[in-house]
């Protein structure tokens, strides 16, 4: 009788059954210790495949409060992923949107984010220097877009605009898996509803607006660094990065209203300062700290009555401070 089997380096033994059409993991030690593997006997077990492990009288399964485990047999090298049905596909196309298994198990499970039980979002990545026990605060780099003044109103003390802010930082507590380095690494409401942000305020309008991460928002990671492979003994290929080395970036568009002093005493020729102020909160100040990195006007410099002459992103009595001319 031929018997389509695999022998283990000490007692395990893989055999495909006809009569349990499927194969038993055998412990040739103790007939009545096994494992059944439901899948085809032309499969050869290449791919992933769920175990169950019910009569399996082994020490590592002893305390798995689940009877199901999954486990990959693969031949697939050492850049590549192994499809749930065995495939080999290059590891550079796992998660890229397009289904490159022919079972589609690639685009399976496409988590960017990994994030440690003890983690808390409302506490910014900021870290100890335990030498000469010093907060290093976390550097957030603030960039600002403008897009358009929409109103200047002078009787009010107010203007309108339409603006874009994007903000950068490091979050040396987090994991992402599977960066590209040729497409968006963009992360889901999920994801994003787990990570600490930036809130910063605008202390300028009437009720002190805040940034949030809300649906409007676009936040990705950047590859900017090379990566570690998962264990070999994982049920899936993952190529980890380390969050200290990868940023993450916030992109929203606003549109509000800010308080400006008008000086018109020299009104038809008066030159008119405005200013955004933007702060951290409270609870982030003694851990965040705000790097100006750009500001460009994307509009018309011409307005209906001003000329925009000048635009700086700078600190102000410890503010930041965007101001225009």
């Amino acid at each position: 009788l031929q018997c389509v089997c695999v022998s283990g380096d000490q007692f395990s033994v893989l055999r495909f059954d006809e009569v349990e059409h499927g194969w038993m993991w055998i412990n040739r030690r103790n007939n009545s210790s096994f494992a059944v593997i439901r899948n085809t006997e032309q499969s050869l077990l290449l791919g992933r495949n769920t175990v169950d492990v019910a009569n399996l009288k082994d020490k590592c399964t002893a305390s798995l409060l689940d009877s199901y485990i999954t486990v990959k047999f693969t031949s697939c090298g050492e850049n590549e992923f192994t499809c749930d049905d065995g495939q080999c596909i290059n590891m550079e196309t796992r998660c890229d949107q397009f289904p490159n298994c022919l079972d589609g198990s690639d685009e399976q499970n496409c988590k960017l984010l990994r994030v440690r039980d003890n983690y808390n979002k409302k506490i910014a990545p900021f870290q100890l220097d335990r030498k000469i026990n010093k907060i290093i605060k976390a550097q957030v780099n603030v960039s600002l877009s403008i897009i358009d003044i929409l109103k200047l109103m002078e009787v009010d003390l107010e203007f309108v605009l339409k603006f874009q802010i994007k903000l950068e930082w490091f979050d040396y507590r987090l994991e992402f898996w599977n960066l590209k380095e040729t497409s968006i690494n963009a992360l889901t409401e999920d994801e994003v509803s787990k990570l600490w942000l930036p809130t910063l305020i605008f202390t300028n309008t009437e009720h002190n607006d805040v940034t949030a991460g809300d649906s409007k928002a676009e936040i990705t990671v950047f590859r900017d660094s090379g990566f570690r492979k998962s264990s070999s003994s994982a049920a899936e290929e993952i190529n980890i990065f380390e969050g200290r080395e990868n940023r993450i970036q916030f992109e929203r568009v606003y549109t509000k209203i800010f308080r400006c002093e008008y000086e018109l005493s020299m009104y038809p020729f008066d030159t008119q300062i405005c200013y955004v102020k933007i702060s951290v909160m409270n609870l982030d100040k003694f851990g965040v700290m705000m790097n100006p990195v750009k500001i460009q006007l994307d509009g018309s410099s011409v307005l209906t009555q001003y000329i925009l002459t000048n635009w700086t992103l700078d600190y102000q009595n410890k503010i930041l401070t965007y101001v225009f001319l």
